[in-house]
């Protein structure tokens, strides 16, 4: 039976081939390397400067909305983060003056100009799938994905095919935003009150405000692991990292859009909320752990064959980075932010990051690279069982009533033996 929670996780997945069909399809069309690399740039900034606003407001929209055949809420999230998107086109702008650090290359301006206009239509849109979330809409979810990402998928790579350049390209992703921002006024104007709601707002960013906070200091983990690298290895190392420093993409965007899904559902009924955690961490334990294991007995000669012997270590670093499918199958974090414990978020992220420099500064000298990936390891799950101490200090709740104990223990010592074998 298709949910929306299911719809909603494969969207992600639809999300995320969408950008790894464009890569593909960039090399075998012949755009070139620097072309595809200021590509990849353009996204990378304009995630840097968004993931963390975005991860917040939606987070806070699934736990404040109540159900309403027009709800003010989507009108009131739509200007909080339209707002939003507007900052972020202004810093993009001001890369394009003449006293920016860009502007002795007027090519690199050219593109960062049309990219803001990406970068300004975007951050809105993603409210469309959290729309079709909450209004129950699963089959509507899918569709518009598959609308979504085909539409960029095409408009992104049609120029390049055509003969023209990247130019045309960002042209192409910015005019496949236009249309998702059409199917989201469509959205609001069928199911939005186009009135300002002051105790929404409040309650909106009062919760918001913590858990961007808490995306902000979770999701530097990355550039400052990346840091560390670049302070204690040369170049070459460095590649050897990043290419292995990867979580398995599947476990990350599923987990989350399930997380992220069964917000709502927690804020309005807990009990049933714990049972469908509960019954949603069993089924990917049965998917998840076997994947990883697989890719953890084979990534020893995959490495070699996809790159080059050079990249042999990447593995290792790998290997270390599937066992986060350990913590990442836990869900406190989905209760706690439904429950609107959103500054509890805050402080473990907090904790979270410290915790994972610390131990990355200590176990690089012991371990060299692949102790960094050990103290990413450590503090996601230290994060996970602080957070699931907190949850039951707070409001009583047991892990025992979310969190299947007893196979997730099963799986988990089979991995780390498996870890131990292959290592």
């Amino acid at each position: 039976m298709l949910t929306s929670v299911r719809a909603l996780q494969l969207f992600q997945v639809m999300r995320f081939g969408a950008f790894f069909l464009t890569g593909i399809l960039f090399t075998k069309l012949g755009l070139g390397a620097y072309g595809i690399g200021l590509y990849e740039s353009l996204l990378f900034l304009g995630s840097l400067l968004s993931f963390f606003w975005l991860s917040g407001l939606t987070q806070s929209l699934l736990a404040n909305y109540r159900s309403a055949p027009r709800s003010t809420e989507f009108f009131n999230a739509f200007l909080v983060m339209a707002g939003c998107s507007v900052l972020v086109f202004v810093l993009f702008r001001l890369l394009i003056t003449p006293f920016s650090f860009l502007a002795n290359n007027p090519e690199v301006l050219w593109h960062y100009a049309t990219f803001s206009w990406y970068v300004l239509l975007i951050g809105p849109v993603f409210l469309v799938e959290y729309i079709l979330l909450l209004k129950d809409r699963p089959k509507e979810l899918v569709a518009y994905g598959v609308f979504a990402f085909g539409t960029q998928l095409a408009f992104v790579t049609l120029p390049i095919l055509l003969g023209y350049g990247l130019e045309e390209a960002i042209l192409g992703l910015t005019a496949s935003a236009a249309l998702r921002f059409i199917v989201l006024v469509v959205l609001l104007v069928k199911y939005a009150q186009f009135t300002i709601d002051r105790d929404f707002l409040r309650n909106f960013l009062i919760t918001a405000a913590p858990l961007i906070a808490g995306a902000l200091l979770s999701g530097s983990a990355e550039y400052l692991d990346g840091l560390i690298v670049s302070q204690y290895f040369n170049e070459q190392t460095f590649a050897i990292y990043r290419y292995g420093a990867k979580e398995f993409p599947l476990v990350l965007l599923l987990a989350n859009a399930f997380s992220n899904g069964l917000v709502p559902k927690v804020s309005q009924d807990v009990k049933a909320g714990m049972v469908e955690i509960r019954q949603g961490s069993l089924r990917m334990m049965h998917l998840f752990f076997p994947l990883s294991i697989g890719l953890m007995g084979v990534s020893g000669w995959l490495y070699p064959m996809m790159f080059s012997a050079e990249f042999a270590e990447s593995a290792q670093v790998f290997n270390v980075y599937l066992l986060l499918v350990i913590s990442r199958v836990l869900f406190p974090q989905t209760l706690l932010i439904g429950l609107r414990h959103a500054k509890a978020i805050m402080y473990v992220s907090a904790v979270e990051i410290s915790l994972n420099v610390g131990l990355s500064l200590l176990f690089v000298q012991w371990f060299g690279l692949v102790g960094i990936a050990y103290a990413t390891v450590i503090a996601f799950a230290v994060e996970k069982l602080l957070l699931m101490a907190i949850l039951w200090r707070k409001e009583g709740i047991s892990p025992l009533s979310y969190w299947p104990w007893k196979l997730h223990l099963a799986y988990s010592l089979v991995m780390l033996g498996v870890y131990a074998v292959v290592d």
